[in-house]
C-alpha cells in the first residue's frame, strides 16, 4: 500500500476516534456545562443577596439617624427647658388643687345659720334696750350658750336655803365662768337669780336678786367688767323642775348664765 493511503487510512481513523470520543462524553461534558451554569446562578445569586443586604442595612443606618438626633435633644440645655416646662405645669397643677382646697375648707368651715335655733329663752325673762332673746343672736353664741348650761347643769352655783351665801363648792363654776368671758370678751350676760317656792313671794324675789348680785360682785373682783353684767332676780316664777309639796326644791335654787347681747 502506497504511504499517501497509509496516511489517508490514519486521517480517518483519527476522525473515527475522536467522533467516538465526542460521543461517549457528551453526556458528561453537558453536565459539567449545567454545573458551571449552576454555580454562575448561585454567585449570580449571592452578589444579589449581598447587594441587598446592604441597602438593607444602608436603609437601617438611615432609620438609626434621626435616633441619634433624639440623643441630641436630650442635651443639657433642651433637657433643661423641658423640665422646666414640666415645672411649670406641675406647678399650677398644684395651685390649682390647693385652691380648690382651700375653697372646700372655706365652705366646709363656713358655719350656716341654722334653720330653727338651737335654743331658746322662756318668754317671762326680761329684755330691754340692745338685749336679745338667744334665738335671736349668733350661731356661736347660741352654741356658747348651750355650753355654759351644760357645765352649770352639772355645777350648779348652790346657795343655802332662804339665803344668798354662795357654798363653797360652787366657786369653781364662778372661776369657771371667768375665763369664759375673758375669752369672749365680745359678749354681755344676765346674771339671773332663782329660788325655790318655799316661803313668802316677795322675799323669794328678794334672795333671788341677791343671789345674783352676790355672783356678779364675785365676777367683778375676779377682772370682769361690771357693765357686762345684769343682774336681775325671778323669784319662784321660773322654776326647772316641779318643787316638793312644801315648796322646795334644791335645783330652783339657782343663778342662771344667760347671753343678752353680742358685738
Amino acid at each position: 500500500m502506497s504511504p499517501e493511503k497509509k496516511v489517508l487510512l490514519l486521517f480517518l481513523a483519527l476522525i473515527c476516534l475522536m467522533i467516538a470520543c465526542v460521543y461517549t462524553h457528551i453526556d458528561e461534558m453537558m453536565l459539567n456545562i449545567t454545573d458551571i451554569n449552576k454555580q454562575e446562578k448561585v454567585a449570580e445569586s449571592t452578589q444579589v443577596t449581598k447587594i441587598e443586604e446592604e441597602k438593607s442595612s444602608g436603609e437601617i443606618e438611615e432609620k438609626v439617624l434621626p435616633e441619634s438626633s433624639d440623643e441630641d435633644m436630650s442635651s443639657p440645655e433642651f433637657k433643661s427647658e423641658e423640665s422646666i416646662n414640666v415645672l411649670e405645669d406641675s406647678v399650677k397643677d398644684e395651685l390649682e388643687s390647693t385652691e380648690t382646697l382651700k375653697k372646700e375648707k372655706v365652705i366646709n368651715t363656713t358655719v350656716e345659720e341654722p334653720l330653727q335655733p338651737l335654743i331658746t329663752t322662756d318668754k317671762r325673762y326680761t329684755r330691754i334696750g340692745n338685749e336679745k332673746n338667744i334665738e335671736e343672736l349668733s350661731t356661736e353664741s347660741q352654741l356658747l350658750q348651750v355650753k355654759i348650761n351644760d357645765y352649770i347643769r352639772e355645777n350648779p352655783i348652790d346657795f343655802r336655803r332662804a339665803s344668798n351665801k354662795i357654798t363653797k363648792s360652787s366657786v369653781k363654776t364662778i372661776l369657771y365662768m371667768v375665763e369664759i368671758l375673758k375669752e369672749f370678751p365680745n359678749i354681755k350676760i344676765e346674771l339671773a337669780g332663782h329660788t325655790d317656792a318655799a316661803g313668802p313671794e316677795k322675799l323669794n324675789q328678794t334672795i333671788s336678786y341677791q343671789r345674783a348680785k352676790k355672783v356678779s360682785d364675785r365676777l367683778i373682783y375676779f377682772g370682769i367688767d361690771k357693765n357686762r353684767i345684769k343682774v336681775r332676780g325671778y323669784g319662784e316664777n321660773i322654776p326647772m323642775v316641779e318643787n316638793s309639796p312644801q315648796g322646795y326644791s334644791r335645783i330652783n335654787r339657782r343663778v342662771e348664765f344667760n347671753i343678752i347681747e353680742e358685738k
